[in-house]
């Protein structure tokens, strides 16, 4: 095991043992310690290392000297990935560059003899092998905090990310002469639905969801289409807070819909998935009724990446975290029946199969 440490030092480890076997050094600045924020140790057991100078330097995990270094960061170096084969390594931070380094091939100097013609081994150039600074670029507007590495031919892909709260991915092979994509930084999963029958908009939390009854504006005076993008248009009727729903559990919610007719509301987490009716509350008019649906069917154990409702809200479809895919008919919920329409398995891999029984979950979860 290898460590960087505070105090301008790497420490190797003897992990049975359980005590420093070796210590490396880097450079101090006017007395100044150094702090070595990154470490990689590379197929053939030689270290890499960045540290607060902006310096990248690479070891010989044997003797545990130093071979090579690169003065190649303006600022400190925060992380490093180094390829399954050790023979690439990439390294960013704070001056917000991504470098490469290839271990590559290269004439060796050439030898003057005392007679002053240049010395070969039988007519041959010599070759030695060295690390070489061999791309970079910027993809970032601010630190680069950790960068990931993945060369296998299918997926061929460099990513980073950091303090812009960006995560950006490019092909690692063709480095850099290739374009980059960014990830954008808001949840993939959905966090809104709609009902637009019914006006009404869900909104998730971390743990509890709102639902809202938007409002109306007023008709435009001229047609829509030449209305100025992001005008003000006045409200006649406002939008209205109309139910929130605080779940006590200590797991976030990873999923939620709202049926179209607006009489459903599904929430999941990764351990469990409810179900919800909402009505008219008839002795309170304005009012919602919600009730717990304690015998809708979940699949014990497991929760859900993804929930939706099909248009004519008559059944539910659960995306559940062990890749079942779950269709359950939600029409008969006044004789407490929720039949398991179809359960399909093929997301598992070549071992899922298509079921089209489940277990029955009746735990109750607790609505504030």
């Amino acid at each position: 095991m290898v460590t960087g440490s505070a105090n301008s030092s790497i420490y190797k480890w003897n992990v049975e043992l359980g005590r420093v076997v070796s210590r490396m050094t880097v450079d101090r600045v006017s007395g100044e310690d150094t702090l070595v924020w990154a470490v990689k140790i590379l197929l053939n057991g030689n270290i890499v290392s960045g540290d607060s100078l902006g310096h990248v330097k690479f070891w010989d995990g044997a003797t545990t000297t130093m071979t090579q270094s690169f003065n190649s960061h303006g600022a400190d170096v925060l992380c490093l990935a180094a390829g399954n084969d050790g023979n690439t390594v990439f390294s960013s931070g704070v001056d917000r560059k991504c470098n490469q380094y290839r271990f590559v091939d290269q004439p060796a100097p050439k030898k003057t003899e005392k007679n002053g013609k240049n010395g070969s081994i039988n007519g041959k150039v010599e070759m030695i092998s060295k690390w070489v600074l061999s791309g970079s670029r910027r993809f970032h507007s601010h630190d680069v905090r950790a960068l990931a590495l993945d060369e296998s031919r299918s997926v061929d892909t460099l990513v980073s990310g950091g303090v812009d709260v960006s995560m950006v991915v490019c092909p690692a092979a063709q480095f850099p002469d290739i374009n980059q994509r960014r990830l954008p930084y808001v949840p993939q999963r959905p966090v809104v639905s709609f009902s637009k029958s019914k006006r009404l908009m869900l909104c998730r939390h971390a743990n509890g969801i709102k639902l809202w009854r938007l409002g109306k504006s007023a008709s435009p005076v001229q047609p829509f289409s030449e209305i100025e993008i992001g005008a003000h248009m006045d409200l006649i009727e406002p939008q209205q807070a109309i139910l929130e729903m605080s779940f006590k559990d200590d797991r976030n919610l990873t999923a939620s819909a709202l049926s179209e007719d607006g009489h459903w509301i599904a929430v999941a987490d990764i351990e469990e998935v409810k179900l919800f009716r909402i009505d008219d509350n008839p002795s309170k008019p304005g009012l919602l009724l919600v009730r717990k649906q304690k015998t809708f069917p979940g699949i014990r154990g497991t929760g859900a990446h993804f929930l939706t409702f099909t248009p004519d809200s008559t059944r539910l479809v659960v995306a559940s975290t062990d890749s079942h895919v779950v269709i359950v008919d939600i029409t008969q919920y006044e004789s407490g029946k929720f039949d398991i329409v179809r359960k399909f398995g093929q997301h598992r891999g070549s071992g899922g199969k298509e079921t089209e029984s489940m277990d029955i979950d009746g735990e109750e979860g607790i609505v504030g």
